[in-house]
C-alpha cells in the first residue's frame, strides 16, 4: 500500500496522547497484565468503529506493542479512502508481509498486535449494514469497541446500531464500548472545537480558525461562549441537518436498550468526554 494513501488528521493527532494516557493506560490496562506477554491470560480483541485516517489505530497499536501485549485489532470505517488510509498507517509500523504461522493467522503483524485487514462498516438503526463485515465479527468475542468523534458527526440512526452491535458483539460482562467526543451534559457544555485557554488578567477562546480574547471570565463571557456554543451547533447542521451534539442522557438510554452501563466518564481536554460503557451480561 502506497504511503501516499495516509490521510491527515490533525484531531486525531492532537488528542490521541490524552486518550491513550487516560483512557488506555489509567483506566482500560488495570484488567490487562501489562507487564510480560506470556502472563497475560488472552488477547485484547479490539474493534475500532469509523477510524477514519488510522491514527489512532498506529499510535495506539504501537503503545500496546511497547508493552508486550498481545491485541487483534480490527479496524473499520465506511468510506475507501479511510479504509485505504488505515492499511497504509498499518503498514508503516508492520510492513507488508502476512502472517500465517501459528494459531491466528492475521493479515499483517506488529511485534504483540495483529491486524486485520480493515473493513469496511456503516451503521444504522439496524446494525452492521455490510453483510460481509457482520459475518466477519463473531458475536460475543470483543473485548473492546471503540468509537471516537463519530456520534455528533453521523445520523441518531448510526448511534442506535452502534449500540445494537456492540451489545451483540462485545464479551459478556467484560466487553467495553468507550466513546469519544463533545457531548452536552444537561443540556449544555462547550464543545470541542472551542478551546478556553485561562490567564491571570484574560481567557482566549478559540472557535476554530476564530480567536477571541475577554478580560476576565465574567457573565457576558459566558453569554458569548453559549453563542459560540450554538454556532458550532449550527455548522454541523449545514453540514447535515441529521447531525449535531447529543445529550449524553440520550445516548447512555440507547446503550440500556442493549445491556451496556456507564462504567466511567472522564474528562479529556479541549472539554471532550470519553464515555466507557460495560457489557453486563
Amino acid at each position: 500500500m502506497s504511503m501516499a494513501n495516509k490521510l491527515e488528521s490533525p484531531s486525531a493527532e492532537r488528542n490521541r496522547g490524552p486518550i491513550w494516557e487516560l483512557v488506555i493506560r489509567d483506566r482500560l490496562l488495570r484488567d490487562v497484565n501489562a507487564t510480560d506477554a506470556s502472563t497475560t491470560a488472552s488477547s485484547v480483541n479490539v474493534l475500532e468503529v469509523a477510524a477514519g485516517a488510522g491514527v489512532h489505530t498506529q499510535y495506539f497499536t504501537q503503545q500496546l506493542a511497547d508493552r508486550k501485549i498481545p491485541v487483534n485489532w480490527q479496524s473499520t470505517d465506511p468510506e475507501t479512502s479511510a479504509l485505504k488510509s488505515q492499511e497504509a498507517y498499518i503498514e508503516e509500523i508492520a510492513g507488508i508481509t502476512s502472517k500465517n504461522e501459528g494459531s491466528q493467522p492475521c493479515w499483517r503483524n506488529y511485534e504483540t498486535v495483529n491486524f486485520a485487514k480493515p473493513l469496511p462498516l456503516t451503521l444504522d438503526e439496524n446494525g452492521i449494514c455490510e453483510t460481509t463485515t457482520e459475518s466477519a465479527i463473531e458475536d460475543q468475542s470483543i473485548d473492546w469497541i471503540w468509537n471516537i468523534n463519530m456520534i455528533h458527526i453521523s445520523p441518531w440512526t448510526a448511534t442506535q446500531g452502534l449500540m445494537k452491535m456492540a451489545g451483540t458483539k462485545l464479551k459478556p460482562k467484560s466487553g467495553r464500548l468507550i466513546l469519544y467526543g463533545p457531548y452536552r451534559v444537561n443540556g449544555y457544555t462547550v464543545e470541542s472545537n472551542l478551546c478556553v485557554t485561562k490567564f491571570p488578567s484574560h481567557i482566549v477562546v478559540r472557535f476554530r480558525s476564530l480567536s477571541f480574547r475577554f478580560p476576565s471570565f465574567s457573565l457576558l463571557t459566558f453569554l458569548k461562549l453559549i453563542i459560540l456554543d450554538r454556532k458550532f451547533e449550527e455548522w454541523l447542521k449545514a453540514k447535515d441537518p441529521s447531525y449535531g451534539v447529543r445529550n449524553l442522557e440520550d445516548v447512555v438510554a440507547e446503550a440500556s436498550k442493549y445491556g451496556l452501563e456507564v462504567e466511567d466518564t472522564i474528562e479529556m481536554p479541549a472539554n471532550n468526554l470519553s464515555v466507557i460503557l460495560r457489557k453486563k451480561n
